[in-house]
């Protein structure tokens, strides 16, 4: 029988307990009254606007069917933000820090026929610590509180999908797969986790097609003994003919792994049981990105990036599409390929699972951070928390095709969380070693003694752009908004208008030296407030929610501050003129005839 899922989505019960009492008056076996419904998943400040802090919620489900004799249920979460601790019925059942990965929970004693009652606790941290955690030594991009524009909302609750699923007792947790361009030979690693009490044959089959659904093209197969606990098993796959994934032609294989176990445990009847199977997949594909000479280059050819980036921002949401519009982050992603870009940035925060699975089948590359890439303050647990970061982004992504680069940090100052930056590549390469790793964007660390990038392969990071030597020099103060003399991996943010200086150097980077990788440039940009708030007034959304405030806030300065606007014999409203700075002293105007 195969493994039974079900999907927690949609409505929740939720609570804020802005005074820290919940556990105190065991919230977890009931809500309080004055619970409100939210979305799953969703911020939870789509109940709470502006509201940070701990949070409640409440799912009442029926269980699962088990899908085998001595079998287990395991309760996923996709994201919790921040802090989560998790009840079954009243029982204490575990928890997770960090606010972008997944974590698993065997819930099996805890769970009873008929309802059941989850209960989560959730810290969104904030500017004053709760339980010693604060937002400044959590990893959290650029949270703020109170938002302020440039900044990121710090939305927090279950962001993620949630499941509950019946799994044999021997089952497939991960699946590791990694391609090698130039043989089409696959290395599969399986971790296979046996939760009876003693140890049993397994046999793990590993068939690969082109996907989605393709004939199976090359197979293995392996037999171990597993223990109680988790067991890596490991097997070669060669593929013949094998084809490249390409930024024009993104061929994707599927990998399938069975693990069939003899079935010698004993359950809870008393009687051994007969064999289970278990199964699980993942899509992959064969290619090769690095930098050679100082330029990037793609399955051995020189690759021109043209990158845009996001932190996933969106209305409502927040960091999640809203309801209305569940296929914005698509559509960004499908408009970024349309519009000729070749590769992504998640700045310093994670992508959604499904906006991978579209890069990897639009030939989208992706340069990947997570939260503890920005701002993480330094802090006794700081190693802790950005390792942790680090590599739960690494085990849940690295089996995508699109995912071409992992970055450590962005504008990071030197200093404790930049020098454990540095020092983690060899927890990096033992996670995955088939990668390009840059170190720190912008390299406002301006330690340009350590290179910044580290090649597949490789576990030192190498001298190849700018001025990165063997020698340490002396830090420069930055220019043009962020970009320090000599950096490598450079940040330009010029003055509106752009001066001739600017231009200059725009022009000449790299041309004194080694290659620089331009990897981060911009002017700035408005939105139109007026017709912003438009569409939350139009659709019935909650005026209080925290951008639409932030809308109706600038839209009222504005008016506030536009005065009616002539044109000869004309006057416009002042909502519909756009007055630009002119010479000192003196406001030009320049007027539309449409709002």
């Amino acid at each position: 029988m195969a493994r039974q899922t079900m999907r927690l989505y949609g409505e929740w019960i939720v609570a804020a307990d802005p005074d820290n009492v919940g556990r105190e008056q065991e919230w977890y076996m009931e809500p309080p009254p004055d619970a409100a419904r939210v979305r799953v998943p969703g911020a939870l400040q789509e109940a709470f606007p502006g509201y940070h802090g701990v949070a409640w919620y409440w799912k009442q489900v029926e269980a699962p069917e088990m899908c085998h004799e001595g079998g287990r249920r395991i309760l996923r979460f996709a994201a919790v933000d921040y802090l989560a601790e998790v009840w079954v019925n009243g029982a204490p059942i575990g928890g997770h820090e960090g606010g972008e990965t997944p974590f698993a929970l065997d819930v099996t004693e805890a769970v009873v026929a008929g309802p059941n009652l989850i209960a989560v606790r959730v810290l969104n941290p904030t500017n004053e610590p709760i339980d010693g955690i604060a937002l400044a030594v959590t990893p959290h991009r650029n949270k703020s509180v109170p938002y302020r524009p440039g900044a990121s909302y710090n939305c927090g609750g279950i962001l993620g999908p949630v499941e509950l699923v019946a799994v044999p007792s021997v089952r497939i947790e991960w699946i590791h797969a990694k391609p090698d361009a130039q043989t089409g030979m696959v290395e599969v690693a399986v971790g296979i986790v046996n939760a009876g009490p003693r140890a049993e044959g397994c046999g793990v089959e590993a068939s690969i097609g082109v996907a989605p659904s393709g004939p199976v093209e090359a197979q293995a197969t392996v037999s171990r003994m597993v223990a109680p606990g988790e067991t890596t098993v490991r097997l070669g796959v060669a593929v013949d003919g094998h084809r490249l994934w390409e930024l024009d032609d993104p061929q994707l294989y599927t990998l399938t792994v069975r693990a069939v176990a003899d079935g010698a445990h004993v359950g809870s009847t008393g009687a051994a049981h007969g064999p289970s199977t278990d199964e699980m997949a993942v899509r992959f594909g064969f290619r090769d990105f690095r930098v050679v000479d100082g330029y990037f280059e793609l399955n051995g050819r020189r690759v021109f990036l043209k990158s845009t980036h996001t932190g996933n921002h969106s209305p409502v949401g927040q960091i999640l599409p809203p309801a209305e519009a569940p296929d914005l982050l698509r559509r960004d992603l499908v408009y970024a390929k349309a519009g000729g870009y070749n590769m992504v940035r998640f700045i310093a925060g994670m992508a959604h699972p499904y906006q991978l699975d579209l890069c990897d089948e639009l030939g989208l590359m992706v340069y990947e951070e997570c939260y503890a890439g920005w701002l993480l303050g330094d802090s006794p647990e700081m190693k802790e928390r950005f390792d942790r970061s680090v590599s739960e982004m690494i085990l849940r992504d690295r089996n995508h095709a699109s995912v071409v680069v992992w970055g450590l940090m962005n504008e990071t100052e030197d200093g404790p969380v930049f020098q454990h930056a540095a020092q983690s590549l060899g927890m990096v390469r033992n996670l995955d070693d088939r990668r390009l790793v840059l170190l720190n964007s912008g390299r406002w660390d301006n330690q340009m003694h350590i290179g910044s990038v580290s090649n597949p392969g490789a576990r030192e990071w190498e001298h190849v752009w700018g001025c990165e030597a063997d020698e340490p020099r002396v830090p420069d103060h930055p220019l043009f908004g962020g970009y320090y003399k000599g950096a490598g991996d450079a940040h330009v943010y010029p003055d509106v208008p752009q001066r001739p200086e600017a231009d200059g150097l725009l022009r000449t980077l790299g041309h004194d030296g080694k290659p620089v990788f331009l990897s981060e440039y911009g002017i700035g940009s408005l939105f139109n407030a007026i017709r912003e708030l438009r569409q939350y007034q139009q659709r019935g959304l909650r005026p209080d929610l925290e951008d639409a405030a932030l809308a109706r806030n600038m839209a009222e300065r504005f008016v506030a501050d536009s005065s009616d606007c002539t044109v000869g014999n004309a006057r416009w409203p002042s909502t519909m003129c756009d007055r630009t700075p002119g010479s000192p002293g003196t406001t030009s105007r320049a007027c539309s005839t449409t709002p």
